[in-house]
């Protein structure tokens, strides 16, 4: 039976059991054109760090991700092997939910690239990029994107709403155009610029604190 790992808003299953050999291993990194990092490569330790020092998890693959087809084949990876796997941005999760144990890390840290359209005045920004990032890139042309507190802040993370509530994101929902990511079944897929309805409010609903 497969077991689940829950964490706030969000429920990953996974199953023991998953084989893993040289070959497989040899075949996936062959396949990116990013990094494949173990756990008996040096780069490790340095590589499953999280922002938040108290969490320590250690994940048996960390695929460095440098593009579109990097993320597609990783995604693949995982679920061929049903893996437990964990997608980190730009890395400023408080809760560790950026990385596993015993599982694939999908980092996207690698894939900083902010594009400013001036005829447009709108910002393409990849998902490894932190608010300091887009601010770099704005600011040399007199424009700002209003979002996020810290420069550290990993967008894709704020733009998703950052795992504070479900309402969160709909702080932002005229900043947001549309966009193209990767599913579970890995194929790529383009979302629409319209935010789902924002859930209404429930009296005597008991209220969270973060």
């Amino acid at each position: 039976m497969p077991q689940c790992a829950i964490a706030r808003f969000h429920v990953i299953c996974y199953s023991k059991g998953s084989m893993l050999n040289e070959t497989t291993l040899g075949k996936f990194k062959a396949n990116l054109r990013g990094e494949l990092i173990q756990r008996n490569d040096e780069r490790y330790e340095e590589a499953r760090k999280l922002y938040n020092g108290m969490i320590d998890k250690r994940p048996l693959l960390i695929a460095r991700c440098v593009d579109v087809a990097d993320v597609i084949t990783a995604v693949n990876f995982g679920r061929d092997l049903d893996l437990l796997i964990a997608i980190r941005g730009g890395g400023h999760n408080g809760p560790g939910l950026g990385s596993c144990d015993d599982g694939l890390v999908i980092d996207l840290s690698m894939m900083k690239s902010v594009r400013v359209d001036l005829a447009t005045r709108r910002v393409r920004v990849d998902p490894g990029c932190t608010s300091g990032d887009v601010d770099h890139a704005t600011h040399a042309f007199g424009l700002a994107v209003p979002f996020g507190i810290v420069s550290t802040t990993g967008v894709a993370g704020l733009t998703l709403g950052g795992g504070h509530r479900v309402s969160y994101a709909q702080v932002r929902p005229h900043h947001r155009q549309p966009a193209r990511g990767g599913r579970c079944p890995g194929r790529w897929r383009f979302c629409h610029s319209q935010p789902e309805p924002a859930p209404r409010p429930v009296l005597g609903a008991p209220r969270r604190r973060w």
